[in-house]
């Protein structure tokens, strides 16, 4: 079972994590208790955020792609906790689930280009030939489209959000961004100062 993932988890569902692991630990053989399989069952149909500890796979490709750095652990937990800060910045406790599975692949793009760059720029410091210089720039321009499509994903979910009528406060609030001109700027907007808002308040300098 990949390293458990317990911040993302619904708050609802932590009071039970202890349980729940303890009972994964007892199916995690090769003839568990069917009986303990049903318990998990009925455990991950009473509390579905559970899902998250042990089926993970965003979670569980962003620890692979850490351990293929071959880091020692302080640059391992390091990237780690980037990961998970990168998803809270993004606006991850708040999305709506379809942003929430682009916020994923976004980091998880982030962290792959960041790894990717890096063996680039190791192996073209060794002067290689050109057949493999060429393989390592295509490697690293693939990652960056890839990348570069998550952004513009995330962005454009945005922008159909605001257009659809969700309030700019609640925008502000799920970016975690500090202003509502933070917002407006993130999702590419102007304020519209033939009609400023100020003009709607009502007051009067009487």
């Amino acid at each position: 079972m990949p390293e458990p993932s317990t911040g993302l988890l619904p708050a609802s569902v932590r009071p039970v994590v202890k349980v729940y692991l303890q009972l994964v630990k007892r199916i995690d053989r090769q003839q568990p208790d069917p009986a303990d399989i049903q318990a998990l069952r009925h455990m991950l149909h009473e509390h579905p955020g559970l899902w998250r500890l042990a089926g993970d796979l965003s979670h569980a490709a962003a620890l692979d792609i850490i351990r293929q750095l071959q880091a020692g652990p302080v640059v391992a937990e390091s990237l780690k906790q980037a990961r998970a800060s990168l998803m809270q910045e993004l606006g991850y406790p708040a999305a709506s689930p379809l942003e929430r599975l682009v916020i994923e692949q976004v980091v998880l793009c982030w962290l792959h280009l960041n790894i990717v760059q890096l063996e680039y720029t190791a192996v073209i410091r060794q002067s290689l030939v050109a057949p493999a210089a060429d393989h390592w720039e295509r490697r690293l321009s693939a990652a960056q489209r890839r990348y570069l499509r998550a952004v513009d994903a995330l962005a454009r979910i945005r922008k159909l959000a605001h257009k659809g009528g969700v309030a700019l406060d609640q925008i502000q609030f799920s970016l975690a961004h500090a202003s509502i001109r933070t917002a407006e700027w993130h999702l590419g907007l102007e304020q519209d100062l033939a009609d400023p808002p100020c003009d709607h308040l009502g007051l009067s300098l009487e």
